[in-house]
């Protein structure tokens, strides 16, 4: 399933459609930014699923981007669930 075919409300609650939709020069610390100040957590898995599907399709760069940022910041990870 790719993120063309979720519905509109459900790719707002996804990480991964914030960073594959940035500008070009925006960094992707701005969209984890965007997504804390909408009142969403991090959660593990959110960072391991956008970290999987941007190799995937070859961003080499936005999720080193994403790495990162991760090291950077070291926001308040969640456990998925927790």
């Amino acid at each position: 399933m790719t993120f063309h075919t979720l519905e509109r409300k459900e790719q707002a609650k996804c990480l991964l459609y914030r960073i594959e939709n940035l500008p070009r020069e925006e960094p992707v610390g701005s969209a984890c930014q965007s997504w804390m100040a909408d009142g969403f957590p991090i959660h593990r898995g959110d960072v391991y699923h956008a970290l999987n599907q941007l190799r995937k399709c070859k961003r080499d760069t936005r999720a080193l981007e994403m790495m990162e940022w991760v090291i950077r910041e070291r926001p308040a990870i969640h456990a998925q669930g927790a």
